[in-house]
């Protein structure tokens, strides 16, 4: 048998596995025929969380060449499509036996060997981006993993897609962070809308509790005018051509931060929120956002009841509507908000 493939028997097969299998996307890893599951893990616990599929989830698997090595992609009812990689062609006949004898179809997927950068872009029910030409296969965009998807400079024939910033990466590793596709006919913003609805890009869940409108939310870094919407767990940044959905998780601190030749009745801060996952724009990537605010007076609400104020955030001074200072606003909002410090420059500071 090839080094790769093992099998443990009793009476008969009860499982077989593959070594050195990577998920795409993920790690590297081991996958495991069991049962009724088709089970990976990968080496390192901290480089993905293993992935268990049962068979009645499996609607169908297709399997193509790739060099000297195989994918096998497993369709699923409810999620997305799963891809592996490093199987040796000798371990199709076997994993393709498994999967017939529990009645799932296995067929060879035809993959476009010959080059090329023009073809045909359609979206499957699983969300998945799928680049073919004349019928076959040159590329796939998983959209769960696209963290951007824009009309560069409003250009209706461009549609730049960036991708998420793999959280297991290391310097060495080549990562593709951005693309750029020629659609002709003006129909750019349609393949964005269709993007944009099957990813979680401009998608939220529960009631916005706070928002900053434009006028008060102006940003030097990225440069910009972004409304601001403050959710439970989250922010959400929402400009003329970026959305940013931001974890409170993902900010380490805040920084207000008096602009130095400001003066007079209205004073300048600038509030810096430092983030640990930077965004980005193209090829510019921002761990810093910095916010140009001042001191004039502003009402703020706060779309809760006292009662339900001092459940989530005790002790914090929040109110349901409040009259201050609009940096002194931000800064407090904010710390209660994400339970981050708030670093503040001091008068007495020279």
């Amino acid at each position: 048998f090839p080094a790769q493939w093992r099998g443990t028997w009793g009476t008969r097969m009860a499982a077989t596995t593959f070594d050195s299998i990577g998920l795409v996307g993920y790690a590297v890893g081991t996958l495991r025929l069991d049962g009724a599951q088709i089970r990976w893990a990968p080496r390192n616990a901290e480089d993905s969380a293993p992935r268990d599929v049962d068979l009645d989830q499996v609607l169908r698997v297709t399997w193509s060449p790739v060099g000297r090595r195989c994918h096998v992609k497993l369709f699923l009812k409810e999620a997305a499509p799963l891809r592996f990689e490093g199987f040796r062609k000798a371990d199709i006949e076997s994993i393709k036996s498994f999967l017939t004898a529990q009645g799932i179809a296995m067929d060879q997927e035809e993959v476009e060997t010959g080059g090329g950068n023009y073809g045909a872009l359609n979206f499957d029910d699983a969300g998945v981006l799928n680049f073919t030409k004349e019928g076959k296969q040159m590329f796939e965009i998983n959209l769960s993993n696209v963290s951007q998807c824009v009309t560069p400079g409003n250009k209706q024939d461009e549609l730049e897609v960036q991708f998420i910033d793999a959280d297991s990466s290391t310097k060495d590793d080549q990562l593709l962070y951005s693309m750029r596709l020629w659609i002709p006919g003006q129909q750019a913003s349609e393949y964005q809308s269709s993007v944009l609805q099957k990813t979680n890009i401009s998608s939220h869940t529960g009631d916005v509790l706070i928002e900053f409108d434009r006028d008060q939310a102006t940003f030097v870094a990225p440069k910009n005018r972004y409304n601001i919407e403050l959710y439970d767990s989250f922010l959400r940044m929402h400009g003329n051509m970026y959305d940013y959905k931001i974890r409170y998780s993902d900010i380490s601190r805040f920084y207000m931060l008096q602009k130095p030749t400001s003066s007079g009745p209205v004073e300048i801060y600038s509030f810096v929120i430092c983030l640990d996952k930077p965004i980005r724009q193209g090829q510019q990537k921002y761990p810093y956002l910095v916010w140009q605010t001042n001191n004039e007076e502003e009402e703020i609400t706060i779309n809760l009841s006292e009662e339900a104020i001092e459940e989530r955030f005790p002790g914090s001074g929040l109110a349901p509507s409040m009259t201050g200072p609009l940096h002194r606003l931000i800064g407090k909002i904010f710390k209660s908000f994400t339970r981050k410090t708030v670093f503040a420059g001091s008068r007495r500071f020279r």
